[in-house]
């Protein structure tokens, strides 16, 4: 009996499997609607970023076509990116602002404007000038400095600048982290040291700790022990 049965699951698995083949139709390559041409450099994380890039676009029928040149930052931006033979270009921005001044890449007279933003894009007659201008001229005259009203006006701009003026999206980002010892309270990391200032107070102390008169803010000294981070020859 246990043969006769292992004959016919054999032979049912056989049938299910001749008949699953016959049921898959082949499947023709869709032509691309058309190219685009990527410049990347080969010095940061573009190498990574511009394939996984260029699998998505395939996937709707998008040819890319990807340059990549090996130069400095600067001498990239210069040579590539500021004369526009492109369609799409990766380029990382670091700052460690919590609102950085980027007049000089989305700004009219930016020397790095690199996208060609031109107040006439999007000229208003009530604010006499671009909506993308008159966002970057309010960020310095928001006070105090680093308050809720000037990041939110920040979130705004950027979501203005996405959504009307400039096609581009942000990538990846690097995870920033910030430790505090649990007997701190009263510190808020999304608003930042300063808007937290004035709150701050200790509930007993931690190892090591003297006194509850002060805050001390330590660097990252643990980054040169790491072999990944290390700039030691």
């Amino acid at each position: 009996m246990k043969e006769i049965r292992i004959s016919l699951i054999i032979s049912i698995l056989l049938i299910a499997t001749f008949s699953i083949q016959n049921t898959i139709k082949p499947v023709s390559s869709i032509d691309p609607f058309f190219s685009l041409t990527v410049f990347a450099s080969k010095r940061d994380e573009s190498r990574s970023y511009i394939p996984l890039l260029e699998e998505q676009l395939a996937r709707i029928a998008i040819d890319v076509e990807v340059f990549t040149v090996d130069s400095p930052e600067y001498s990239f931006l210069d040579s590539v990116l500021l004369p526009g033979d492109y369609d799409i270009s990766y380029w990382e921005f670091e700052n460690d602002e919590i609102i950085p001044n980027v007049t000089n890449f989305y700004g009219t007279n930016g020397s790095l404007n690199i996208f060609g933003y031109d107040t006439t894009l999007d000229y208003n007659e009530t604010l006499g000038t671009g909506v993308n201008e008159w966002y970057l001229q309010q960020r310095n005259m928001i006070m105090p400095p680093y308050s809720s009203k000037q990041i939110h006006q920040f979130w705004d701009w950027e979501e203005y600048l996405m959504s009307k003026v400039c096609p581009f999206k942000p990538l990846f980002v690097s995870q920033n982290y910030s430790l505090t010892w649990s007997n701190l309270n009263g510190y808020n990391n999304s608003a930042g040291l300063l808007q937290s200032w004035g709150k701050l107070f200790w509930e007993g102390t931690h190892k090591g700790q003297s006194n509850t008169n002060e805050v001390v803010i330590g660097g990252v000294p643990w980054d040169n022990l790491n072999p990944l981070f290390s700039n030691n020859p």
